[in-house]
């Protein structure tokens, strides 16, 4: 019995460093202000959680890697207006349009769920209302 809850309390130690060691150092969220012919796309991940805190999600914007989105990061994209793509794979694929309009901010909320081999990734678009305040929590993704 003692051995058992020897073990159990070993393994969570190990799941917790874990967790910690994916997390997002950078600096806290700085909002930026596009020019007036650009939006700006945030992708991030608030309130660390110990589900998926292993997986950093390679982020892209039309096909073109932005980052490495860690666990309570944000990574940002300035664009031109138009149609873009808010993707990231790990063993499936989550992707996300985006309209972009000039002098506009788009929020989308990344997450990881659980999957055979590796987290799944999840993006949804969220109300920039709700985006604005989940993404204060964060910092940016080095």
């Amino acid at each position: 019995m003692r051995k058992t809850l020897l073990v159990c309390l070993l393994g969570l130690v190990l799941i917790s460093g874990v967790g910690c060691a994916n997390a997002a150092t950078g600096r806290a969220f700085n909002a930026v202000s596009p020019e007036a012919n650009q939006a700006v796309i945030y992708v991030y991940r608030p309130n660390p959680t110990y589900v998926g805190s292993a997986v950093v999600l390679n982020i892209t914007v039309d096909n073109e890697k932005i980052g490495g989105l860690k666990n309570g990061g944000y990574l940002f994209k300035v664009v031109p207006p138009g149609k873009h793509a808010v993707a990231c794979k790990t063993e499936t694929t989550a992707e996300v349009p985006v309209e972009a309009a000039a002098g506009k901010s788009y929020y989308i909320e990344a997450a990881v769920e659980m999957g055979l081999f590796v987290g799944r990734p999840k993006l949804t678009m969220v109300p920039e209302e709700t985006g604005k305040l989940a993404i204060l929590s964060t910092k940016l993704s080095e």
